[in-house]
């Protein structure tokens, strides 16, 4: 969290906040979650998690042009703007001459490697000056970076000082997920997003669609067709007993023998992650095809309540195979028919110049694996 942030006009601002003083310079009323409007009249972005978003089709985001902050070279040159986060930018600083290698220091500050020579290049521009030396195999602090760096150390301290006594966070980030994700996974995501307070939002598909819609979440992973680039689960069938014969079950398994007509049908049940175009259409016409009551598959808007009528009457559930042998039951995959539940992961674009968007991923992965 820093102060105020930097930023060539017409471009994204660099880490979480914007606005700030950058917005009091043009004297003009915000926005809410602090976004301002600059001389062009069009709405700042990317000040915190409800800013102003702009999606197309495929809920990618557009946070609009930066405001200006135009900061006075040191050395009394003219008037130079850089797309720098100042705190974040001395916070790199200071880890790099700490730990002597830019891979260390971002390791030190939670982000990637770019992120930090971006940070430290930024900050050396605005002051004019050689912070470190760099060769290609070490790097180095030059005497201007060695006078600075108490001085760096000292703000960075201060600032988070300010932050502690005020109690003035950054909002925190929240994660939209399916319900019932692996808490070991979550653990290890919070982990590597030190500087940011991480918060989980369990739900179904429509309702982690509202949340990224609307601006409630940060990153939501959204219940999509499968695509190159999606996470994606093979479904099939769960049932107390396995089916005999060839691989795979076959919805004509639904009818009863006639020595049970006298006991209520078996259904095939879809948990509410699944009652999605993709997944769902194909298994009605399945159902058709097989003479079945349209009755016999039926959205379940809990695991629990489904895995009991499984266990209670003999009925299906269509699942994940890591699922159905948690709940100690056969799978198989259902007969003719490929189903998938797939995830695309959807992110406020400035996330990207702070996280690393493949670890978050694989987090995320291992956290609807279950």
């Amino acid at each position: 969290m820093a102060p105020f942030q930097l930023a060539e006009p017409g471009q994204p601002r660099c880490g979480r906040l914007g606005g700030g003083a950058g917005a009091a310079h043009h004297g003009q009323r915000g926005r809410s979650g602090g976004g301002e409007q600059g001389a062009s009249g069009q709405g700042g972005g990317g000040h915190g998690r409800h800013g102003r978003r702009r999606r197309s089709g495929d809920a990618k985001t557009d946070t609009g042009p930066a405001i200006p902050f135009r900061h006075r070279s040191l050395h009394g040159g003219r008037p130079t703007v850089a797309p720098v986060d100042v705190v974040e930018a001395l916070r790199a600083f200071r880890a790099v001459a700490l730990t002597g290698s830019f891979t260390r220091g971002a390791e030190r500050c939670g982000v990637p490697q770019p992120v930090v020579s971006r940070r430290v290049a930024a900050l050396e521009r605005l002051l004019g000056a050689e912070l470190l030396e760099r060769t290609s195999r070490s790097v180095s602090i030059t005497d201007t970076g060695r006078r600075v760096l108490p001085h760096a150390e000292e703000l960075v301290a201060q600032w988070e000082r300010i932050v502690a006594v005020t109690g003035s966070q950054q909002p925190p980030l929240v994660v939209a997920l399916p319900p019932d994700p692996d808490p070991r996974a979550l653990a290890t995501l919070r982990q590597g997003l030190p500087g940011y307070d991480v918060r989980f939002l369990q739900a179904d598909p429509e309702e982690r669609l509202r949340a990224w819609q609307t601006g409630r979440a940060d990153v939501a992973l959204l219940a999509t067709a499968p695509e190159p680039g999606t996470i994606d689960q093979p479904l099939g069938v769960a049932s107390v007993e396995p089916p005999h014969g060839p691989r795979g079950y076959s919805l004509a398994w639904l009818r009863r023998p006639a020595s049970e007509r006298d006991r209520p049908p078996r259904v095939l049940h879809l948990q509410s992650e699944d009652a999605v175009p993709h997944v769902r259409d194909p298994l009605h016409r399945l159902v058709h095809a097989h003479g079945l009551r349209t009755d016999q598959l039926v959205v379940t808007a809990g695991r629990t309540d489904a895995l009991t009528r499984v266990h209670e009457r003999a009925d299906l559930l269509v699942c994940t195979e890591a699922e159905a042998s948690a709940a100690g039951l056969a799978w198989e995959p259902v007969r003719g028919l490929a189903l998938t539940r797939a995830y695309r992961i959807a992110h406020r674009p400035e996330l990207a110049e702070a996280v690393d968007l493949d670890r978050l991923r694989s987090r995320l992965t291992r956290a609807v694996a279950t």
